[in-house]
Order: C-alpha cells, then sequence, then structure tokens
C-alpha cells in the first residue's frame, strides 16, 4: 500500500520528513548533594526540586537533514539561562509539564513545523509538491485540525501501526540514541549545585547533543536501517518473527481480538508489516 503511494505521488527525498518527539529530565537541584534535615539550630534548606520532563520535537527528512526543532520546557515562561542556548535550529516553548500534548502539538506543528516544510519546498523550486510526513501513532497527531491543515498544505500524513516505533521510526534509531548519549554523558560530568547554572549547563548540553545527532550521515543511517530510504521494506520484515511469541499464545489472541475491534495488532508478524507495506 505505502510503496504504492510512493511510487504514484512520485515524492522526492527532500520532502520526505520523519516528525517524532523524545524526552529528558533534568533536576533544578544536584541530586548528589545532601540538603541537612531541618533543625532548631539549623536553617531551613530549599526542597530538592523534582525531576523536569522536557520534550524535543525532532522533525528530519530523507536525505539526511534536521530542520527546525521546538524545545518544550515545563515552565510557563522560558527561563533566560535556555534563551542564551537557543539558536536559530531550536526554538524553546512553555509548557505545563512539559509534555508534549495534544494542544502542544498542534500548536508546535502550525508555528515551528508547517512554516519549516513550506520553505523548504520554496528553497528546493517546488512550492506544489505533496510532502509527506511519517509521523507516531498518538491520537493527538491525526486531529481534525491536523487532517485539515496538512490537506490544505498537500502535506500526505504517513502513521505508523501501533507499537511498531522502534522498527519504523527513523528518528528513534541513531538519531535519538547518539542524542541521548552525548546528553547524559555530558550532564553525569561535574556538580553544580545552583538551579540557575544547572539550567544554564542542561541548555547548553542539550543543544549540543542534538547537534552531534543532527550529521547528514546519522540522519541518513536512521531512513535506511528502518526502509523508507532507500524504499526497502525487505529491511524491516527480515527482523519481524513470522508468529507470535508462543509463550503468551492465548493472553495474545486475547488481545489481538480486542485490538482488532478498534485499530490494529499489538503485535506485527510478518505477514501484517508485508501487506501494510507493500
Amino acid at each position: 500500500m505505502i510503496e504504492k503511494f510512493f511510487k504514484t505521488v512520485c515524492i522526492i527525498p527532500q520532502l520526505i520528513f520523519n516528525l517524532d518527539e523524545t524526552s529528558t529530565v533534568f533536576s533544578e537541584i544536584n541530586p548528589s548533594v545532601v540538603i541537612p534535615i531541618h533543625t532548631s539550630s539549623s536553617p531551613i534548606q530549599p526542597e530538592p526540586s523534582l525531576p523536569r520532563s522536557t520534550s524535543i520535537v525532532f522533525l528530519t527528512s530523507s536525505d539526511g537533514v534536521r530542520y527546525l526543532t521546538p524545545i518544550i520546557v515545563p515552565y510557563s515562561k522560558i527561563p533566560e539561562e535556555f534563551k542564551e542556548a537557543t539558536t536559530e535550529m531550536e526554538v524553546y516553548t512553555p509548557s505545563e509539564n512539559g509534555h508534549l500534548s495534544s494542544t502542544a502539538f498542534f500548536d508546535v506543528f502550525s508555528k515551528a513545523i508547517l512554516p519549516s516544510v513550506l520553505k523548504i519546498r520554496i528553497a528546493i523550486g517546488k512550492p506544489h509538491n505533496h510532502a509527506v510526513l511519517i509521523m507516531g501513532s498518538g491520537t493527538g497527531h491525526f486531529s481534525p485540525e491536523m487532517l485539515r491543515i496538512c490537506k490544505d498544505n498537500l502535506i500526505d500524513m504517513i502513521q505508523r501501526p501501533s507499537h511498531t516505533t522502534h522498527i519504523l521510526q527513523p528518528n528513534d534509531q541513531y538519531v535519538f540514541a547518539n542524542m541521548k548519549k552525548c546528553f547524559r554523558t555530558g550532564w553525569k560530568c561535574g556538580a553544580v549545585i545552583n538551579a540557575a547554572d544547572r539550567r544554564k549547563k542542561f541548555a547548553s548540553l542539550l543543544k549540543e547533543a542534538i547537534a552531534m545527532a543532527s550529521f547528514p550521515s546519522t540522519i541518513k543511517a536512521s531512513w535506511k536501517i528502518t526502509g523508507w530510504q532507500p524504499f526497502n521494506p525487505e529491511v524491516v520484515l527480515k527482523i519481524i518473527p513470522d508468529k507470535p511469541p508462543e509463550w503468551s499464545t492465548t493472553a495474545f489472541s486475547r488481545v489481538r481480538d480486542a485490538e482488532n475491534s478498534r485499530s490494529g495488532n499489538i503485535f506485527f508478524c510478518s505477514d501484517d508489516l508485508s501487506d501494510l507495506l507493500k
């Protein structure tokens, strides 16, 4: 089905995109610092802050380019330390908890992602060509508003089957893996106690990690290993088991039947994905 679509629409690599998000957490207080218990003879110490979730939205194209990267942070107002670390390739967006809700996703898409796609089409001289957007299976991604805005702007959305992110999502491969490895390594090095300094370090490390994960070779390898570019379903099908795990045959049948009545399978076997991809 997807193969026929690609051949019919004649999409060029510069206009095949993967839009996906990942998250990381940080605390404004160094967890290695021991805060003494308050007693009558000691001053009141501030409580350590809870880990804050931060969502990073990645837009990459199958020709190996990373575009504008919205970063959703759990603040009502963007801290100055984050603004200082911002470049033209990153944009910070405030959110109540740092999670990418349906509302936040639509806001990010309409204000940051969509303008980027339209500019790309103009830059390569293909203002009226269709673009393909490969996305996750989240319900917020396919709201009526999203479908309308994509249709109006000649953007065809491809929703991956549920529970296949790890093998069909390009950004989930080397891109996110390299970014998180770089970030975690740097975040563990050195003790920064001051909250403002930790915010500054977090923003600086995150920018560096995103840049390290954005090499064209890294992005192209991620698209190739998922079989999207060049389009090669066999890359994915050869790692899919021929049948569901035997240890859960009965339970799997019950869950599968329930899921089939709604949208799709919990587990995808080679035959299932073969029908979808071809």
